[in-house]
């Protein structure tokens, strides 16, 4: 798993003056992609870490990544502060890429969360969309989800800033993430609130498919929760502790994420919490 994270060139990103703003690796781990805060959308081919189209660049500015899972054809949807979902289809045989844009909702698009029976799930503005892909290659709206209730739990005023789909057997709930207020796990199907995770400030939230999920709290440390029996969600205390965290990314394997930190790529397994790598931005180095 660590060895396809090394030596991607970081360094280039640092020279130029632009920044990571998200990044997501495809579920095989063979292309990592980047919007840059720039506006720009930036593809690595792994292992070798060698950037494998053209950087990519619009009037519209790159907000949200997400992969489809599809090893056939690497699949990328990024969505935009405009509103706007592209859609970007690699063919490695030919070394070709496909582009194609659908205006989803009016508003800014700032999280993505894609899983193949229950749809995609977006944070636009104040609200979270759930969105069925048609015959017809487009997005359709199937379901607006409402403010958890009761509203003294989360204000009306408050934007959900992350989610993502609970990996177990319940089919159809989203963990929704509000900034200082906690965390919602929602049944999408009875548009109820299952479970309310209180006193987090929430920056980022990652699932694993082993019952574990994590997030980013407002000092931008790592939390990490691990399910004990039903709904009721613990605190790893074993999880490794790192300062101004910019951001979360998934790992292929799907026990594992990485996280962004002052020029680090620190990848953790989230069964143990434990520190598997440090790859420091153009450069490798273990972890102690």
């Amino acid at each position: 798993m660590s060895s396809r994270l090394r030596y991607l060139p970081f360094l280039s990103l640092a020279k130029s003056g632009d920044f990571i703003s998200t990044c997501s690796l495809s579920p095989l781990g063979l292309f990592l992609a980047a919007t840059t805060a720039g506006g720009s959308i930036m593809l690595w081919k792994l292992p070798e870490g060698r950037e494998c189209y053209p950087r990519l660049e619009s009037g519209d500015m790159p907000s949200c990544l997400q992969w489809l899972p599809s090893p056939e054809i690497p699949t990328l949807l990024c969505g935009t502060e405009t509103g706007m979902l592209h859609t970007l289809k690699m063919k490695a045989q030919s070394g070709t890429l496909t582009i194609s844009g659908q205006a989803l909702c009016q508003l800014p698009m700032k999280t993505l969360a894609y899983d193949t029976v229950r749809g995609l799930a977006a944070i636009a503005g104040h609200e979270v969309h759930v969105y069925s892909l048609t015959g017809r290659h487009q997005w359709i709206r199937i379901q607006l989800l409402p403010l958890p209730t009761p509203i003294s739990i989360i204000e009306s005023h408050v934007e959900p800033t992350s989610i993502a789909w609970l990996c177990q057997e319940a089919e159809s709930q989203l963990l929704v993430g509000y900034q200082n207020h906690g965390i919602v796990l929602w049944d999408t199907t009875q548009l109820t609130t299952v479970r309310l995770i209180k006193g987090q400030s929430i920056g980022g939230v990652l699932c694993s498919h082993i019952q574990q999920f994590a997030s980013v709290n407002s000092l931008q440390n790592l939390e990490v929760y691990s399910i004990v029996s039903g709904l009721q969600w613990r605190p790893l205390e074993t999880c490794q502790s790192f300062d101004h965290i910019e951001a979360l990314v998934t790992v292929h394997s799907g026990n594992g994420i990485a996280v962004q930190s002052q020029g680090f790529l620190h990848i953790i397994d989230l069964k143990t919490g434990y520190l598997l790598q440090s790859v420091k931005f153009g450069h490798h180095q273990e972890a102690r």
